[in-house]
């Protein structure tokens, strides 16, 4: 688990190879925060409007969402009365969000690579590992799931088939 510093996160990919990176809930919110802090037209009216404020941190729900459905639900927000009435106003927060989290749309309806992958701040995958007052027999069961899924990817190995290639990423400051 890691803040979200890009030099940071460098150093450990490269020095524990093949580890799974992780990024941490609570640093997720403050990047968020910081970059509110920042725009001060947004910084105003997020305070002294608690409606307002609510319909901001509604943005940090995405990191609960699956991710392959982060897209579907940032477009279902962007949609929503708020975001088109205050369209102007959030553009910069938007944009930020845009392009360090999920990345910048393209003209081909697809996405580019955001600075931050999705897969490191998402926490889909955690919440659905623990729960409040677990049980041995709920870790026991998603123990199994992962195992199933590693034996399918050892299968296909043994089978011929090629583990998918790593992307080359270009990494770029925040």
């Amino acid at each position: 688990m890691t803040d979200f510093e890009q030099g940071l996160i460098d150093a450990f990919t490269n020095v524990f190879l093949g580890a799974q990176m992780r990024g941490c809930f609570f640093h997720f919110g403050q990047c968020l925060w910081r970059k509110i802090q920042n725009l001060p037209e947004i910084r105003q009216k997020y305070v002294n409007d608690p409606d307002f404020g609510l319909k901001i941190k509604q943005l940090i729900v995405l990191v609960f969402v699956p991710v392959s459905h982060i897209e579907e639900n940032f477009n279902k927000f962007m949609s929503q009365q708020f975001f088109e009435d205050n369209e102007e106003l959030l553009l910069p927060l938007i944009d930020y969000f845009e392009e360090t989290l999920i990345g910048r749309p393209t003209r081909r309806n697809k996405r580019r690579p955001p600075i931050f992958d999705l897969k490191l701040w998402n926490q889909f995958d955690s919440t659905q590992a623990v729960a409040s007052h677990s049980t041995i027999w709920r870790l026991i069961e998603v123990l199994k799931k992962e195992q199933h899924l590693t034996d399918i990817k050892i299968n296909r190995f043994i089978a011929g088939q090629e583990p998918p290639a790593k992307k080359k990423k270009i990494s770029r400051c925040c």
